[in-house]
């Protein structure tokens, strides 16, 4: 008991001030599906994490550090799509100009000013958790729900989920603590019924970065070609008695009365396949054909109509692919070097990991831009993905603190 309160009173500002940035930013929404009514304003409550961290400023100066380059990086981007809204792209004005947009700011913001974010974080593992709840409490509400009811919902669940699994099994892997990896499994079970095939697919390649590079520091040689015979017998097993398994667990959920597009997908054989993506993929190609150079503006891909026309008028569609979406916006030249850049920053996140795999901050960073870039490829648009944002944040400062060896 005395622990327990001894460890309370080490809580601090900065790490209520993450916890609330953090359970806004992936969860909200989430709370307020499920309490319509709830007691609270979603814009006030929105508020509470930015006035936290304005506390953080002014009541604990000492743990500022002065803004880096990475920070002037942030700004010029910012002030890049300030001065877009400011010529009248409507679509960015639907985005910068929004409660969201601010959190999301002065989030990044806070991060960066902080000395010490391995303190900042020391509940994540808690956040994740409470997060992972929420969602699963709003997917079970579904049941019984049509495929029409449920509509794009499924989406925010899965990839909600799956980011929330990666994080709880890194910090199990970290901290050592396995009880955390048996939530993660469940998250992402659930994330496989309720959520989407981009969810299931992020879980899929973060398992196996990790068993190819990351396990390789922190298990024996017997461990690994155990694991490995055993992941082998299981894809021979899967692959010879898939389709029972599949209709098995189909005809389950089914007289549960959960609607889960992942196995629809599945049992049907059109788990690769997508009508309406193909459509704005093939628009958006005719687009780059006829004047690959020339960048037609940002939002243009965004509100991309399945009908030809490409106009902002009422459009509510989204990229489903950020290459497309930054070559047709910026042209191919530019396009395909913000791209790489992008891609870069995903790739170094993916390194540092390997290297610093006992540190939590390259390890959320790492599970930010893993998810972000696999669900750009086939939904969201750059400008509205919270985890790139964060991710590449948390990635300028975790080459800042591995090259100046800040303590883990």
């Amino acid at each position: 008991m005395r622990s327990y309160v001894k460890k309370m009173h080490k809580v601090n500002i900065e790490q209520i001030t993450f916890d609330c940035f953090f359970f806004n930013i992936f969860c909200l929404g989430f709370l307020y599906r499920l309490i319509p009514t709830f007691i609270i304003p979603s814009n006030i409550l929105a508020c509470v994490p930015i006035v936290l961290s304005f506390l953080c400023f002014f009541m604990k100066p000492q743990y500022t550090r002065l803004a880096q380059k990475e920070f002037m990086t942030f700004f010029v981007i910012v002030l890049f799509l300030m001065v877009n809204v400011m010529f009248g792209n409507e679509f960015l004005s639907k985005i910068i100009i929004s409660p969201s947009f601010l959190v999301l700011s002065v989030f990044c913001i806070f991060l960066y000013t902080r000395l010490n974010l391995q303190n900042v974080i020391a509940h994540l593992q808690y956040m994740s958790v409470i997060i992972g709840v929420f969602v699963i409490i709003n997917a079970l509400t579904l049941i019984g729900e049509t495929s029409e009811e449920i509509a794009n919902f499924y989406m925010a669940i899965g990839y909600t989920l799956s980011l929330q699994a990666m994080i709880l099994f890194e910090i199990s892997r970290i901290r050592k603590k396995k009880y955390f990896s048996y939530i993660a499994i469940c998250f992402s079970v659930v994330a496989m019924i309720f959520g989407n095939r981009g969810a299931l697919l992020v879980i899929l390649v973060y398992a196996l970065i990790n068993f190819l590079f990351v396990s390789k520091k922190n298990a024996s040689t017997e461990n690994r070609i155990f694991t490995f015979v055993v992941i082998l017998v299981m894809i021979i097993v899967f692959v010879i008695f898939h389709d029972t398994f599949f209709l098995l667990l189909y005809s389950v959920i089914k007289s549960m009365g959960i609607e889960s597009r992942t196995l629809d997908k599945l049992v049907l054989g059109s788990f690769t396949t997508s009508l309406a993506r193909n459509a704005i993929y093939e628009n958006a190609l005719n687009i780059i054909k006829i004047n690959p150079l020339i960048p037609k503006g940002i939002g243009y891909m965004t509100t991309l109509s399945l009908t030809g026309i490409y106009t902002f008028g009422g459009v509510n569609t989204n990229a489903h692919n950020i290459v497309l979406e930054l070559l047709i916006e910026y042209g191919v030249v530019i396009g395909s070097i913000i791209f790489l850049v992008v891609l870069n920053k995903v790739i170094r996140s993916i390194k540092f990991e390997i290297m610093y795999s006992d540190n939590s901050i390259v390890s959320l960073s790492f599970c930010l831009l893993l998810q972000s870039i696999i669900q750009l490829f086939f939904s969201s648009s750059l400008y509205e993905s919270n985890e790139l944002w964060i991710g590449l944040v948390l990635l300028s400062l975790t080459k800042y603190q591995a090259l100046n060896k800040l303590s883990k």
